[in-house]
């Protein structure tokens, strides 16, 4: 459950993408691999000045710093400045299983995200409407820029995305469906 918060999100001008991860946990560095790979050449294409940020600790086999436009930022304690600052978010998991905590943290703090289907799939959330999906480097890459593009695609997702979190995942929600769950058990005669 979560504590959603009522963050006001100013829109950055600057076409920044955000990416946050253990980074010595396999999974995540292949997915950050393959977006870097086969994604981020084709964002810079149509984005110049795009920059992607790379945020979390571990050891890491491959330094993406000397490509341009990536900043391995390390650990950082704080992140809620960076969700502030950032136009879109990524998660591009091709393997593993479990709910991706850090999608719902995104949608908390209002940045639009764009994820594999992998990485969303026991969240709830559809594409177009709370997120982007994307499984191919073409389509991923046009679902960031369209994130970093288009003031209004951005801010109607994140608002979508927001309210998802409010009616799934919240702590007032969570305490509706379990009480709903106790009045039907209450109400079954033995």
């Amino acid at each position: 459950t979560y504590d959603v918060t009522d963050v006001d999100r100013s829109l950055s001008s600057e076409k920044s993408i955000l990416y946050i991860g253990n980074l010595s946990w396999q999974p995540n560095m292949n997915g950050l691999n393959w977006f870097v790979d086969h994604v981020w050449s084709k964002i810079k294409q149509q984005e110049p000045d795009a920059v992607l940020n790379i945020v979390g600790s571990g050891e890491v086999e491959t330094s993406f710093d000397s490509i341009e436009g990536i900043n391995m930022l390390g650990y950082v304690e704080d992140l809620n400045e960076l969700y502030q600052t950032h136009r879109a978010f990524i998660v591009p998991l091709l393997e593993g299983s479990g709910i991706r905590i850090k999608i719902l943290e995104a949608f908390n703090h209002g940045i639009p995200v764009v994820s594999t289907r992998l990485a969303c799939d026991t969240i709830g959330a559809e594409h177009g409407n709370e997120l982007l999906i994307a499984d191919a480097a073409e389509e991923f890459s046009h679902c960031v820029l369209n994130l970093l593009q288009s003031d209004k695609a951005n801010e109607s997702i994140s608002a979508r995305a927001k309210a998802f979190l409010k009616k799934h995942y919240s702590l007032s929600s969570r305490c509706d469906e379990y009480q709903g769950v106790l009045n039907l058990t209450h109400s079954v005669e033995f």
